[in-house]
């Protein structure tokens, strides 16, 4: 099954070398003790963690924080995140877990791995197992089958062991209940805002700045820079300079046929009658007889459209409850199953999902096909183009790069290759101004050269670069005059924020005596907010997220009914006072009941496998190479 899956990973003959290989390597071994320790990252109960396994997980680590990042994610950010030391730890718990599964005897057959892998939606076509799917998936992740299997049978086998582990953790009624309590109670404050901004002090005299100053120098200090001159090709701008032959074309559509194979597609519309997934079967047949009653008005030949801007639940309904066009993949089952299984002009009986009844019009259907030849030329031949443009970009820049071992600087040899060398100003991490691709990495970059040196060849947005670093300008501290205006702002700004605390505390102090806060504000004149009621997973309404006030308010009670402190927030500083506490119903339980259960068991099963976790790697033996320990 799982050769079937890989389709031809190797002869029989390279294994069989292979083995060989591996046997002189076991009974001989190969290189140093230094060499081999080079190799590798940890060391766990015997197991060795490789720099190669190592790099993979950094890199994943490293993509899927760029996803949530993007340009923001410099190195500094990097280590704020401690993203070695994830990575390191992640191979760590992995190993572990992988070692007491064997202790247990656990073992996933081929049968079992074939099954997980022949269910996984990415590797289908049409809801069915596709190979050649399974190939080109895996080569577009730099992943060969072989090493993936290999890592589906080991995420199996974690999970069997944690299904085993865990199998006997329960939520009891009691402590649902508690957490539900606890999750959804409400709290209603009110409040008093002490603004900064509302605060008159002084203007600050020359001894008050430059004694501020003094105390708060590193504040001032400058952000490193660095200026660099740079030669940068576009390969698309070199596209007329190369070309690209009919056989070339046709040899690219021949090896790529797969790519060119389009999915059947169905264009619709449908109506939608609301039902909640949980709803009770007398709501669900009340329901379904609306669905039947517009059904039967469609197929009598009411316009479908007006009939969804009509009755139609959904927001498609302003749309005439078109849906355009649909994958098999892009909607959910079984409205899917049906959908695909209808003809042009077809109008489907209600069809239940979570969402409620639908009734389904296909208006197209765009049977699955192959693009012809004549249909993608155009396409294959900009790709073929640009690749060719590419490689003569690259390859431009790398004479310009081996030219440079000579001692030649940028500015000479670009003039000499007659290609145009441009030179930024001093910038920060944050990159350069200017027409410049992807301008934080081209500032990782430039901060990792010295003056004088030349880096690598960039590829930044598609675009090819060689720096040269000219000057690096250190962190430095300004002298006072040079940041007066800044220096006298945050003065001010910071005697503002003294003032309204100290005030905020003195108002909190002569309210404990009093019962009534309202009364106490509308006595001393003071405005009085009331927030409404807010959950501690919430924000609190007329101010936001706030989590120090949210903490605070639900720590309250009516025998403590004010804040112990005057509380930090956005806008100032918030003195508290607790109005009214309410805890959720029965009847809201009994409804989210099943969903917080499910929520719960969650956390506790996490709780229960971290501190077994924790256990086993107390009584591991684990060496970590000082490369990598983080000290």
């Amino acid at each position: 099954m799982l050769d079937l899956m890989r389709k031809h990973a190797g002869s029989w003959m390279i294994k069989v070398i292979l083995f060989v290989i591996v046997i002189v390597f076991i009974f001989w071994g190969v290189g140093s003790v230094k060499s081999r320790r080079a190799n590798r990252v940890a060391e766990v109960n015997g197991e060795v963690i490789t720099v190669s396994e190592y790099r993979d997980v950094y890199e994943n680590l490293k993509d899927q924080y760029r996803r949530v990042y993007g340009s923001n994610l410099t190195e500094e950010l990097l280590k704020m995140l401690n993203l070695k030391q994830q990575a390191l730890w992640r191979l760590i718990d992995r190993k572990i877990m992988l070692q007491q599964a064997g202790k247990m005897g656990l073992q996933v057959t081929d049968a079992e791995l074939a099954a997980s892998i022949q269910s996984i939606k990415a590797f289908q076509t049409d809801g069915v197992f596709d190979p050649g799917r399974y190939q080109r998936v895996l080569a577009r992740v730099r992943m060969t089958p072989e090493a993936f299997e290999v890592e589906q049978r080991q995420n199996l086998l974690i999970a069997r062991l944690q299904n085993i582990l865990l199998a006997g953790v329960t939520v009891s009624d009691g402590e649902l209940r508690s957490y539900y309590d606890w999750l959804e109670a409400e709290v209603d404050i009110q409040y008093v805002l002490f603004s900064p901004e509302d605060q008159e002090v002084p203007e600050p005299s020359a001894a008050d700045l430059k004694q501020y100053f003094e105390a708060h120098k590193e504040k001032y200090k400058t952000p490193p820079k660095v200026k660099v001159r740079y030669i940068r090709i576009d390969p698309r701008e070199l596209k007329d300079k190369v070309d690209v032959s009919q056989e070339e074309i046709q040899i690219y559509y021949e090896d790529h046929l797969n790519s060119f194979k389009q999915e059947k597609t169905v264009e619709a519309r449908h109506i939608l009658i609301k039902v909640a997934p949980d709803a009770d079967p007398a709501t669900v047949a009340a329901k379904k007889a609306k669905a039947e009653e517009i059904y039967r008005k469609a197929v009598k030949g009411e316009d479908f459209a007006e009939l969804a801007k009509r009755y139609s639940e959904d927001p498609s309904a302003k749309n005439g409850g078109y849906l355009g066009v649909l994958r098999k993949d892009s909607v959910v089952e079984p409205f899917a199953a049906k959908l695909f299984s209808m003809q042009a002009g077809q109008i489907s009986e209600p069809v239940r999902t979570r969402f409620g009844w639908h009734v389904i019009k296909v208006e197209k259907v765009n049977p699955a096909r192959t693009l012809s030849l004549d249909e993608v030329k155009e396409k294959i031949k900009d790709k073929l183009l640009l690749d060719k443009a590419r490689s003569m970009a690259y390859d431009r820049l790398e004479a310009v790069y081996e030219m440079t071992f000579d001692g030649g600087n940028l500015e000479k040899i670009g003039g000499q290759e007659n290609l145009p060398v441009a030179e930024t100003d001093y910038f920060s991490t944050r990159g350069p101004k200017g027409k410049i691709e992807e301008p934080a990495k081209f500032a990782q970059a430039a901060f990792a050269l010295e003056p004088g040196e030349v880096s690598d060849i960039l590829e930044l947005g598609g675009v090819f670069y060689l720096l040269e670093v000219v000057d690096k300008v250190p962190p430095r501290i300004p002298e006072q005059a040079a940041v007066a205006e800044r220096l006298k702002k945050d003065f001010i700004a910071a005697r503002q924020d003294d003032k309204a605390r100290r005030e905020a505390g003195a108002f909190l102090e002569a309210a404990r005596a009093e019962k009534d806060f309202g009364a106490f504000c509308a006595r001393r004149e003071v405005a009085v907010n009331q927030s409404g009621f807010f959950k501690r997973s919430g924000t609190i309404p007329g101010l936001g997220y706030e989590p120090e006030i949210i903490k605070a308010a639900f720590e309250l009670s009516p025998s403590r009914p004010l804040a112990e402190k005057p509380l930090k927030g956005r806008k100032g500083y918030y003195v508290i006072c607790l109005k009214e506490r309410r805890s959720p119903t029965d009847e809201q339980f009994a409804k989210d009941r099943k969903q917080v259960r499910e929520r719960l068991l969650a956390q506790k099963k996490n709780r229960v496998f971290d501190q077994w976790l924790r256990a086993v790697k107390k009584n591991s033996e684990i060496v970590v190479e000082d490369a990598y320990s983080g000290r």
